[in-house]
């Protein structure tokens, strides 16, 4: 029996006890002090945990030897002799279980030497979890217990997290015998996608190869037919990645096939040469093609575009009503405007913002010159700017410019909100109207509504802001709101430069009904980082703009006028050589070098803050731009795809493979939600996050072969059901054996989605994903024993300790004396006296 301490550290307090007797002044009552040192000295005992460590009655010890068929001959001997030295020290003493994973030993050694249990509920596999959960079930509560592991740590799964919490916590120390791994052995460890795949996309898988020397890694189909080949010279562990372009949407299987010559003495045993795993193939893009050209363009873009992507007219009249939740993308191509009724640029304009709807707006003199699109809804949101007739007006802006000065904004923040408030004055004349609230826990303007004749006094209120004081965003956004309606002007604007640590309100319901008066909302985010859910969608109901400014370096002029001159365009006819602004992320492997000269096109002009993508190399003319809009992408195309401004794109090899990369990039990826799948042993948790605002919840049903592990084959097909975690968090969770892939489909967005089983096979186990004897030693205090050496340093149990905590008693006797220095204190003088 002995005590022991969890944080001996706190007794350094105990210097403190002499400072009670001369602080604040020398103390002249000794039995007062007396009571005050003792009330000290017994909390900081308690703050040191003491424990009372008594022997138990009983001793345990649980070994785990492997026995699977991953180990060489020479490892199967090294475990025995591990296991017989284990069992042969612990005798008799010991409550003895011994739990084998593979094939039972012919050796009942271990039976003799203590109690051997038989353990149900393992297979043939090394499911070291498995077997830890197990271990733990054998070792009562309230003792602490020993755990013995023979391994090679190559377990078929990973779902060890929990038990080693478990074991942590009960103070259960694990000894590990690491059996090492064989170097004679050839195999595939994973068979993994890269990104999503797509019918008629080049796709890439990723072969994780195990083993030493030359080998030739094969990918094929589920009917045998080879997809890809890949040569790789092996030193331990390999990642080789193969490409290929799947022909069929839906599941599919393929098959990695390791092949090594045949006197490879590196590979003994070439069963394990193949690994099948199953994949989701999405089906092919959908593009509404809204043309105005000669009959036979939709078929020549279906061809141009390959498999990849199905090319479809409208059906049905152009407006509001015609469905759109079906395409990925619209394509507008050299339409003009009085061909697309408002309504139905509204609508697509909607499906942009809000459900992420991808538009490619093309074409020549038609769509960016005599088409009449100045003002529509599309030229809004397009990232190029028309020029289609020449006016002259003179609109007049009025701004409200919103800061937040509370304490969160204070330093560079606060500076560059400032800066950022001051360049929103460059683009405004001397007639327009600027004011200035902030906001610090109350709301008031640093500058009333003006004409911006008096810019100094406006500056001079930009100045004199500190950041001090509350963050209350909601009144500041009504007093500007407020403030702007009584002001005459063509356009009203609301700049909100916050760092977003605003309380919760309403803010949707607001910005929506300021934009249906005209008033549209920008915001700043100064000094954060790059990106803020809660600015980007106000600005984005808002009708405005969302800048984030992280730096000075990153300050930008904002425009709130309209151009107040507008010119014909010039259709110019060629050719003209172009060339590629962007990187590889655009193009893939098109070789942009040999992109031949366009023969027409459009001369616009880029609005800040849009990507261009090509343009004419002599004048920096912009002849592909794009930029994302809401939760979509609008791309501007400023000649034909399939008229005489591409003539001599025609011929060029890589033409269609440049604007399948065009569209596929400007599509919307078809995700109302983004998924992920998680699986726990023979569980699924399928985590859903929407996208965007909206109410729509998730469905996903199970398809194919999926078995409970109960042997239940009822899953096929059953919707899931999905509960809200959180606004937006939907989580679903289902029973499935642990063997199997999961397949599952959206029938909505017709998305498909596999969770690969969750055990590998006994003889091709990832090493990277194997169990960390040494961590796992570590962790719980046990020992790693040594390697090679099995007869020496096997550390048994010494017995059951059983831990009794003495802290609690120590700070009721602390209350205690707290009490009766009190009752001292509060005693009459006199009485003491006497």
């Amino acid at each position: 029996m002995q005590i022991s301490f969890l944080n001996p550290g706190f007794f350094v307090l105990l210097a403190l006890i002499p400072a009670l007797w001369f602080l604040p002044r020398r103390v002249d009552d000794i039995l007062q002090a007396v009571l005050r040192s003792l009330l000290l000295a017994l909390v900081i005992a308690a703050l040191a945990q003491p424990v009372l460590l008594a022997p138990g009655s009983e001793q345990h010890q649980v070994v785990i030897v492997d026995r699977s068929a991953s180990l060489s001959e020479e490892q199967r001997a090294t475990a025995e002799a591990v296991l017989s030295d284990v069992t042969g020290i612990a005798g008799g003493r010991d409550q003895l279980t011994v739990i084998e994973l593979g094939a039972p030993s012919s050796n009942d050694t271990a039976a003799t030497a203590g109690q051997r249990l038989a353990v149900d509920g393992l297979d043939s596999e090394s499911s070291l979890s498995n077997a830890l959960a197990l271990a733990l079930q054998q070792l009562p509560v309230g003792v602490s217990g020993r755990v013995t592991v023979i391994s090679d740590g190559l377990s078929t799964d990973r779902d060890w997290g929990g038990t080693l919490t478990q074991l942590s916590e009960r103070g259960i120390l694990v000894d590990v015998h690491d059996l090492g791994r064989r170097n004679d052995d050839v195999y595939p460890a994973a068979l993994e996608a890269i990104g999503d795949w797509r019918v008629g996309d080049t796709v890439e898988a990723s072969v994780t190869v195990v083993g030493t020397g030359p080998v030739t890694v094969v990918l094929s189909d589920e009917d045998g037919e080879e997809l890809a080949r890949a040569p790789a010279r092996l030193a331990g562990r390999s990642e080789v990645v193969l490409a290929f372009e799947p022909e069929l949407a839906g599941f599919t299987t393929l098959t990695a096939e390791v092949r090594t010559e045949q006197d490879n003495r590196h590979d003994s045993n070439p069963a394990n040469n193949r690994l099948s795993v199953g994949f989701a193939v999405q089906p092919p893009i959908r593009v509404l093609y809204v043309a105005d050209r000669e009959r036979g363009s939709t078929d020549e873009l279906q061809q141009l575009l390959g498999s990849g992507f199905v090319v479809e007219a409208p059906d049905a009249p152009l407006n509001a009503d015609l469905p759109l939740d079906a395409y990925e993308l619209v394509m507008i191509d050299d339409v003009p405007a009085v061909s697309l009724p408002d309504a139905f640029q509204q609508h697509i304009m909607a499906a942009v913002r809000e459900e992420g709807l991808g538009l490619l707006f093309s074409g020549g003199r038609r769509a960016f010159g005599e088409g009449g699109y100045y003002e529509t809804p599309v030229a809004d949101v397009l990232p190029v700017e028309f020029q289609q007739r020449t006016e002259k007006k003179e609109p007049t802006v009025a701004l409200a410019i919103i800061i937040d000065t509370s304490g969160s904004m204070w330093g560079r923040p606060i500076e560059l909100g400032k800066q950022m408030a001051r360049l929103s004055l460059n683009k405004l004349r001397r007639t327009d109207t600027v004011g200035v609230v902030e906001f610090y826990g109350n709301k008031s303007w640093a500058a009333p509504l003006q004409t911006l004749r008096n810019r100094s006094s406006i500056e001079r209120a930009i100045s004199r802001l500190h950041a001090d004081g509350g963050t209350t965003l909601m009144p500041a956004i009504e007093e500007a709101y407020y403030g702007l309606k009584n002001v005459r002007a063509t356009y009203k604007h609301i700049l909100a430069i916050t760092d977003a640590q605003v309380e919760d309100a309403d803010y949707d319901a607001i910005i929506r009904q300021m934009a249906e008066e005209g008033v549209t909302v920008s915001t700043v985010l100064p000094g954060l980082g790059e990106d803020d859910p809660i600015l980007s969608r106000m600005a984005r109901i808002g009708g405005g703009r969302f800048y984030a400014v992280p730096g000075p370096f990153n300050l930008s002029e904002i425009n709130f006028r309209k151009p107040d001159e507008t010119r014909l365009p010039l259709y110019k006819t060629g050719p003209y050589p172009v060339a590629a602004r962007t990187g590889s992320g655009w193009w893939g492997e098109v070789d942009m070098q040999g992109l031949p000269a366009v023969g027409a096109y459009v001369e616009v002009q880029n609005r800040d803050g849009a990507d261009v993508l090509l343009e004419t190399e002599d004048s920096a003319h912009p002849v592909l731009s794009s930029w994302r809009v809401g939760l979509g992408r609008v791309t501007a195309l400023m000649t034909e795809p399939v008229g005489p401004g591409t003539d001599g794109w025609q011929n060029w090899a890589d033409y269609g493979r440049l604007l399948s990369r065009v569209m596929r990039r400007t599509a919307a990826d078809g995700r109302a939600f983004d998924y992920q799948l998680l699986r726990r042993g023979e569980r699924l948790y399928v985590d859903a996050l929407r996208n965007g605002p909206g109410d729509a919840r998730p469905t996903l049903a199970v398809v194919g072969g999926t078995t409970a592990s109960d042997g239940r084959s009822g899953l096929s097909p059953a919707e899931l059901s999905f509960r809200e975690m959180a606004p937006g968090w939907f989580r679903a969770d289902l029973v499935v054996s642990a063997s199997e892939d999961v397949r599952l489909l959206s029938p909505v967005t017709n998305r498909h989605l596999i969770a690969a089983k969750a055990l590998s096979a006994e003889t091709q186990v990832d090493p990277w994903r194997g169990l960390d004897l040494e961590r796992l030693a570590a962790g719980t205090g046990g020992a790693v024993l040594n390697r090679g050496d099995a007869s020496s340093g096997i550390p048994v149990s010494a017995g059951a300790l059983s831990i009794r905590k003495l802290w609690p008693w120590l700070l009721a006797l602390a209350l205690l004396a707290y009490l009766g220095e009190l009752s001292y204190r509060r005693w009459p003088t006199g009485s003491r006296a006497a």
